[in-house]
């Protein structure tokens, strides 16, 4: 009876814990979401990406003042150095580096939908934009896409 109950509180203990992402050493999440944890997935992704971890604490239906531009603009050549890396170290590939180079591309759309209109001036837009266009162009002419969706790598759940 007593091993029972133990076994139960561990398995309940367990399951409580919050999926923890392993950043890479360019600091990109190696989680991958599936179909049924899109924006969970996508929120703790950022959170470890862009906020060191800080939860982001949503008002107004998905948009939150957890979550800056300047975080955004900081993790985007994280994102250009792995792919570089990736471009350039052909033999020392992850198999799963494409992937998550386009989830983090996912994971700044994601974050720009996020952030406050009043927390962003007309600058700091363009200055995302003059930042993380060209590289985005970039993935999306290497793996030959018009344009890197969540839907469309998101991986189904088993």
């Amino acid at each position: 009876m007593k091993k029972n109950i133990i076994l139960v509180l561990g398995l309940l203990f367990l399951n409580s814990i919050h999926i923890s992402a392993k950043l890479n050493e360019f600091g990109i999440s190696n989680i991958i979401p599936s179909h049924f944890d899109d924006n969970k997935t996508f929120d703790q992704r950022i959170s470890e990406e862009m906020t060191n971890n800080n939860p982001l604490e949503f008002h107004h239906g998905r948009r939150t003042d957890s979550l800056r531009i300047e975080d955004i603009l900081k993790f985007i050549p994280n994102i250009k150095n792995y792919f570089e890396f990736y471009l350039n170290h052909p033999d020392n590939r992850d198999p799963q580096a494409l992937e998550l180079i386009k989830l983090a591309i996912i994971d700044v759309e994601k974050a720009k939908k996020m952030l406050r209109a009043k927390n962003v001036t007309p600058e700091q837009e363009h200055q995302l934009r003059f930042i993380f266009d060209p590289i985005k162009t970039k993935i999306n002419g290497y793996d030959h896409t018009d344009n890197i969706e969540a839907s469309s790598y998101i991986v189904p759940a088993n």
